[in-house]
């Protein structure tokens, strides 16, 4: 099957405080995309996708951490099974949780 990657980095601008932002990469057909997990920390302070014990509250965002790779994991083997091929933005979208919410005018009535 295809080859897909999952890495915790820290890539954009420096923000005001100094810090920067936490993303899960996932890499697949050479294809990347970084979303954000609402974490940010010191470029120093993450080292092998964890954070070392100069960042604030490091073990609850190591654990964080943890579980959102895992929720990546089951994820890509989810998609992977019910589907020959998904997109990064699938990927996405079943990692935040966002589900179409599209509902017709008389659907909604309906329901009403």
């Amino acid at each position: 099957m295809n080859d897909i990657s999952l890495k915790i980095v820290i890539e954009g601008k420096t923000l005001s405080d100094g810090n920067n932002r936490v993303y899960l990469r996932i890499i697949k057909n050479r294809k990347k995309k970084n979303i954000s997990l609402g974490l940010k920390c010191k470029p120093e302070n993450l080292v092998n996708e964890q954070f070392t014990k100069k960042h604030p509250d490091y073990k609850s965002d190591n654990e964080l951490l943890l579980k959102m790779r895992s929720k990546a994991n089951q994820i890509v083997r989810k998609l992977q099974i019910n589907q020959e091929e998904f997109s990064l933005e699938e990927f996405e979208k079943e990692f935040r949780g966002k589900r179409n919410q599209h509902v017709s005018v008389s659907d909604f009535f309906d329901e009403i």
